[in-house]
């Protein structure tokens, strides 16, 4: 018989399967009782149901349950591995890909060791390149990229490597038809759940991507090429920034570079000088979970009365990316957002963003590529220029590509023929100017051009 990992009072939460891994139904009582309305209720019900269909109806609590064998492990020593059964993966997943999940040690932010889950994603047969970067004996490895997702939620059973199409919304399976092999963390906490998910605390991020390459190194052999890239979008396009500024790739000369897509940077900056717009995006609240995790006395200050008191619900329904940003619904400004703790607060946000932001002092050691779309309506693509400003005064070299009319995730997919490319070339041995550079992208008919705001229910930040 499997049991579930937590197990929750029948009084806070509703009718739900022993398998289901998050996004827990609540009942009426708890809800009226922590500022949730019948409104409210119907909302987190509809959405709920959006973020299932996208991180699985049923969570493999044996799988994600913590390995015999961690005990005693170092960082990038792998725990546990399995090869996916294709019947079990959605028909968003390509023909032609092998996936094998794996398990694998971490390292937290307290620098203890941690469990970390993910995937491996194999193309049917590897990108053909002219190789120059490589010094490979075999002409038949993959080359390898690491892969860092955006937001998907911040409790355990919100693990790409457990949703039906392995949380892909036209993103990491770009880099498999161009014959990329893939290894794609989770991040510690999301899945197994020895440890919280450090939303945004980026060089916990970056301990996740590196240490997810070793891992799949140890357990696949010699199928991947030793040259390796790291790509990543929105909360995984700051991970791999910090990566690409750490002394983990400082001295490899098989790390070519970086591709950060839209991402999550500087977070005090975009809260202090655009709260509006972070107030729209919806995610105060993570960033006030996130803010917690980092300094464990938070007691979320910042948010009004209202949403505080709903903080209690997102922590009993253990909700995923769309229903913890329909916490918020039906608030006014002053129910979300407390001006006056806010004001508070930015002294412990400037804190966690100086120690924790890429663009802050550090330097990258291999070129990086930065996409950013102008209409983001998830992160602020004013900062992300600021950032690529700072980062070329602190002599990182930063390639900046502005693509106008473009959504948080739209971005990808429109940007792909640019960045994928980039890819190409630096496997291929291509040289870089080795200084920074800025140009804008501009469509051919921008009345015409397909580019829709940010639909709720693909907001992958």
């Amino acid at each position: 018989m499997r049991i579930c990992n937590w197990v929750l009072h029948a009084a806070i939460i509703g009718q739900a399967t022993c398998l289901q891994g998050s996004n827990f139904n609540i009942t009426p009582e708890f809800a009226v009782q922590n500022g949730c309305d019948e409104k409210c209720q119907a909302t987190l019900a509809k959405v709920n149901a959006i973020d299932l269909g996208i991180f699985g109806q049923n969570f493999d609590f044996d799988w994600f349950a913590t390995a015999s064998n961690f005990s005693g492990s170092k960082p990038g020593d792998v725990l546990k591995m399995q090869a996916m059964d294709p019947k079990t993966l959605g028909e968003q997943v390509k023909q032609g890909t092998t996936v094998y999940r794996i398990q694998y040690t971490s390292v937290d932010l307290d620098n203890s060791t941690v469990p970390a889950t993910g995937f491996i994603a194999l193309p049917f047969a590897p990108a053909s390149l002219k190789s120059k970067a490589s010094n490979s004996s075999s002409s038949y490895q993959f080359p390898l990229v690491a892969y860092a997702h955006g937001t998907s939620g911040v409790y355990p059973g919100c693990a790409p490597s457990n949703g039906p199409a392995l949380y892909d919304y036209d993103s990491w399976q770009l880099l498999l038809q161009r014959g990329y092999a893939v290894v794609a963390t989770d991040y510690a906490g999301l899945g197994n759940n020895q440890t919280e998910h450090k939303y945004c605390s980026f060089p916990v991020q970056a301990n996740d991507i590196v240490y997810s390459v070793a891992a799949a190194r140890k357990a696949m052999g010699n199928i991947f090429t030793q040259e390796w890239m790291a790509v990543g979008h929105s909360e995984g396009g700051g991970a791999v920034w910090k990566l690409a500024e750490s002394r983990f790739v400082k001295d490899d000369s098989k790390y070519l570079g970086t591709v950060s897509l839209a991402p999550a940077l500087k977070i005090a900056d975009m809260l202090r000088n655009h709260t509006d717009f972070i107030l729209k995006s919806g995610y105060l609240t993570l960033v006030a979970k996130a803010l917690q995790r980092f300094s464990p006395s938070y007691n979320f200050t910042m948010l009004g009365q209202v949403q505080r008191q709903r903080m209690a619900i997102a922590d009993a329904s253990q909700p995923c990316l769309i229903a913890q940003g329909a916490i918020s619904v039906g608030l006014t400004r002053e129910q979300v957002l407390d001006e006056k703790g806010f004001e508070t607060d930015l002294q412990l946000l400037q804190s966690w963003q100086d120690k924790m932001a890429p663009a802050s002092g550090g330097r990258t050691s291999a070129p990086l590529l930065l996409v950013q779309g102008l209409n983001d309506t998830a992160v602020v693509a004013q900062v992300a220029h600021e950032s690529w400003q700072q980062a070329c005064q602190d002599q990182s070299e930063v390639h900046l590509r502005e693509y106008t009319e473009l959504d948080h995730s739209g971005v990808i997919v429109a940007a792909a023929s640019e960045w994928l490319a980039w890819v190409d070339a630096r496997f291929n041995g291509e040289a870089t100017s080795g200084n920074c550079t800025g140009l804008q992208r501009v469509p051919f008919d921008a009345a015409h051009v397909i580019a829709p705001p940010e639909k709720p229910e693909d907001a992958d930040a």
